[in-house]
C-alpha cells in the first residue's frame, strides 16, 4: 500500500533532524571515558589529598584552600580584575563617620533559597574571632579590642546589625579594613550551615559563593554553579568536575608532573595557578596543546631564602650574607638561567609597589652584600629546599658541596621536619599595594621576624595605628630593609602565576594578584 506524501516528507524530515542531532552530539563529545559531558562542564584536576570540603576561612595555610574558598564563598567586598575594591556580598559599602555600613544584597540566596543576610555576615566574623587562627589579618584587634569573646553570642562592640545592614566600627586601622575584608578569611558563611558547638562547617551545598559542592554519577566531587549568585553567567563553567589524581604517580617524563601529564593527555581542561609551583612546566604543556591558552599574572610571586631561628642564632650576620649569596647564586643557576619564567630580584616587595626600598636603601643594601664573598662550601649549614626544586636538587647541592641539603622546606614550615634547618627556600606571594593581609601572612609564616613571631605581630599592630600613609610606608620600607640587610630574608627570583586552559574556554582573571576563581572563565 502506497504511503501518503505528507507521511513520507515527515519521515524524511525526522530522519534529517535525527542525523543532524547525532552529528552535533558527536561534535560535543571529547575523547576518553571522562569526557562525555555537557559543553558547559569543565574538567579540573584535584590532588587526592586536597578535599575542598575541608576548606575553612579560619585556617588558610595553602593556596589551594584560598582557591576553593574563592569559588565556594563570597567576601563582603572584593577586588576587581584591575585592582579596585568593589561590591561583593554587600551590594553597597559606605563610610558614615567612623562606621562602615555594608548593605547586603536583597536577592542573595543559597542553592535551596536560603537568604544570606547581615546576620550571617556578623556571625561569620565572630566565628573567625572565636576560632582565632586565621592568617590574613587580626580582625579581633580592629573590631573587638581587648574584649575576648567567650561565646559566639557575646557582644563585640565593633560589630552590629541593623536590618540587612552590617555595621562595622573599627577601633583602629580604619584605612585597612576594606582591603582586609577582601581576603578569603573574611567570607560570609550561612549560620545554618555551621555546627553551633564546634563551629565547623557542616555542608557545602548551601554555600555563599558562585559554586556549591555536589557528587556526580561517577563519584567525583563537582562544583555546581549557583544561579542566584551575582557572578553567575551562562558562559562560565556551569559544572566543574574535580578529577582526582595522585601527585606522586609515575609520569612518562621524569621532569614532568602528573597534573600536566593528565592535561596534555586530554583528561582535564585546566591547570590553574594554584595547581603547581613549577611555572616552567606550564609553558612546556602549552606547546603540546596548541589550542590551549596560557595566561600569566604580573611577577608577584617570590622565591626567597628565609633564615630560621636556628640560623639567626648560630650564624653571624656576615655568615648569613655569605651563605645567602651562595644560595641565591646556586638557585638562580638552576632555575633562572636559560628560561624566561623566573627573573632575578633584589627585593621582597615589588619594585613598583608599596614597601619597595628607597634608592638610598637599595644602594646601601648592595654595598653590604658586595663587601662579603659568597660561602660556596656551605660547611655546617643545613638547607631545606622546596619540592618545586626537587628536580634540580642535585645540581643545587653541587654548588654547596659541604651543606646538608634536603627537600623538606614545607615539612619545616608546618613543623613536620626531622630537625631544624638553618635556612629554607620557599615560594610566596608579594603585593603591589599596602596589603595588610599579605603582610600579616608573611609574619604568621615567619618570613618577617622569623625568630620572634610575637614581635612581628606587635609590629603589625603598631603599624596599623599610624594614620599617615607616608609615615606608614616609611615604616614598611624600614622593615623591608632590615629583613634584607640583617638578613632574615634573601630574595632570589620573581615569577608570574599561570593559568593554562583548553579551548574553547578563555580565562579573564586578574593580573595584579593570584586567583583561583573559576567564574573568570568564559566560553564564546
Amino acid at each position: 500500500m502506497q504511503k501518503p506524501l505528507n507521511v513520507i516528507v515527515t519521515g524524511l524530515l525526522l530522519g534529517c533532524l535525527l542525523s543532524v542531532s547525532a552529528i552535533l552530539l558527536k561534535n560535543h563529545e571529547r575523547k576518553g571515558s571522562l569526557s562525555k559531558m555537557p559543553v558547559a562542564t569543565l574538567r579540573m584536576p584535584m590532588a587526592i589529598s586536597d578535599d575542598p570540603r575541608e576548606s575553612d576561612p579560619a585556617q588558610i595555610l595553602f593556596n589551594t584552600t584560598w582557591g576553593h574558598l574563592e569559588n565556594l564563598a563570597s567576601p563582603l567586598v572584593e577586588w576587581s580584575v584591575d585592582g579596585q575594591i568593589r561590591a561583593g556580598a554587600a551590594k553597597t559599602f559606605t563610610w558614615i563617620g567612623d562606621e562602615l555600613h555594608l548593605d547586603m544584597r536583597d536577592d542573595y540566596r543559597s542553592a535551596d533559597g536560603m537568604p544570606i543576610t547581615a546576620g550571617d555576615a556578623a556571625f561569620s566574623l565572630k566565628r573567625l574571632i572565636m576560632l582565632a587562627r586565621n592568617t590574613h589579618g587580626f580582625i579581633a584587634d580592629f573590631l573587638c579590642g581587648d574584649v575576648e569573646l567567650k561565646s559566639i553570642d557575646d557582644e563585640c562592640k565593633g560589630i552590629r546589625v541593623s536590618g540587612n545592614t552590617l555595621i562595622l566600627k573599627p577601633l583602629r586601622g580604619k584605612d585597612f579594613l576594606l582591603r582586609m575584608l577582601t581576603a578569603m578569611d573574611f567570607v560570609v558563611l550561612l549560620k545554618s550551615q555551621i555546627d553551633p558547638v564546634s563551629l565547623k562547617i557542616k555542608s557545602f551545598r548551601n554555600t555563599t559563593g558562585p559554586y556549591r559542592i555536589e557528587e556526580n554519577s561517577e563519584g567525583h566531587l563537582t562544583y555546581v554553579a549557583n544561579k542566584g549568585h551575582w557572578h553567575h553567567s551562562d558562559k562560565m563553567p556551569l559544572e566543574i568536575d574535580l578529577i582526582p589524581y595522585d601527585p606522586k604517580q609515575s609520569v612518562r617524563d621524569e621532569n614532568n608532573r602528573p597534573v600536566f601529564e593528565i592535561f596534555t593527555d586530554d583528561k582535564t581542561d585546566i591547570v590553574i595557578n594554584f595547581s603547581s609551583d613549577r611555572p616552567d612546566l606550564y609553558s612546556d604543556a602549552s606547546t603540546l596543546v596548541p589550542s590551549a591558552s596560557l595566561v600569566p599574572t604580573l611577577d608577584i610571586g617570590r622565591l626567597i631564602a628565609v633564615f630560621t631561628p636556628r640560623g639567626l642564632k648560630e650564624l653571624s650576620a656576615t655568615r648569613r650574607i655569605a651563605i645567602g649569596k651562595a644560595i641565591r647564586d646556586a638557585a638562580r643557576s638552576v632555575i633562572v638561567t636559560g628560561n624566561k619564567i623566573n627573573t632575578p630580584v633584589e627585593q621582597f616587595f615589588a619594585s613598583y609597589g608599596d614597601g619597595s626600598l628607597s634608592a638610598e636603601q637599595l644602594s646601601q643594601l648592595r654595598g653590604i652584600f658586595a663587601a662579603v664573598s659568597p660561602d660556596t662550601t656551605g660547611a655546617g649549614v643545613r638547607i631545606a629546599l622546596p619540592k618545586s626544586m626537587a628536580h634540580v636538587a642535585e645540581k643545587f647541592k653541587a654548588s654547596l658541596p659541604e651543606a646538608d641539603c634536603r627537600v623538606d622546606a614545607i615539612d619545616y614550615v608546618f613543623g613536620e621536619a626531622d630537625g631544624e634547618p638553618h635556612v629554607y627556600l620557599i615560594s610566596t606571594d608579594t603585593g603591589w599595594t599596602e596589603d595588610l593581609g599579605l603582610l600579616s601572612y608573611s609574619v604568621n609564616m615567619k618570613v618577617f621576624y622569623p625568630s620572634d613571631q610575637a614581635a612581628g605581630q606587635k609590629w603589625v599592630r603598631d603599624y596599623v595605628e599610624i594614620t599617615d600613609k607616608e609615615e606608614r610606608l616609611a615604616r614598611l620600607r624600614d622593615l623591608h630593609f632590615k629583613a634584607l640587610s640583617d638578613p632574615w630574608v634573601v630574595p632570589i627570583a620573581s615569577q608570574a602565576y599561570y593559568t593554562l586552559v583548553r579551548s574553547p574556554w578563555q580565562y579573564h582573571g586578574p593580573k595584579l594578584f593570584n586567583s583561583g576563581a573559576l567564574w573568570h572563565l568564559r566560553r564564546p
